[in-house]
């Protein structure tokens, strides 16, 4: 919660809202990376804090040039993990499953919300 208002709050003094709220549009994907990530042992939550402490330091200090390149190995790291994941097929797999659990997991709970029948869209599957 605290990474997701941390990155909206940037977006808006910004100003770039619309942008946020396309990343935004994905965090259940990006969520699902990071919860894979995490079974397999890759934790970069110390080095997130320390990359967001920079560039708040360099906004805080009026440095832009110091935020700006702060905020690219912020976003370069995202591209080295996107491509960890690229060659990994093992961890495509990993993820693959992992959403096969949770679409179960929410076909379940909303199953048992509507008196064991699923709806999809308006329809009553089972």
């Amino acid at each position: 919660e605290i990474n997701e208002l941390f990155h909206r709050t940037l977006f808006e003094y910004a100003g770039i809202v619309g942008a946020w709220l396309l990343l935004d549009s994905s965090r259940a994907e990006i969520d699902r990376v990071r919860n894979l990530k995490a079974m397999i042992g890759i934790d970069r939550n110390t080095s997130v804090i320390s990359e967001h402490s920079n560039i708040v330091d360099a906004i805080i200090s009026r440095d832009p040039s110091r935020a700006k390149k702060a905020m690219m190995y912020h976003i370069g790291d995202v591209d080295d993990e996107m491509e960890f994941i690229s060659n990994n097929p093992e961890f495509i797999r990993a993820m693959d499953v992992f959403n096969a659990v949770i679409s179960e997991q929410s076909n379940r709970r909303n199953a048992s919300r509507y008196n064991g029948k699923l709806f999809v869209g308006n329809r009553v599957v089972f």
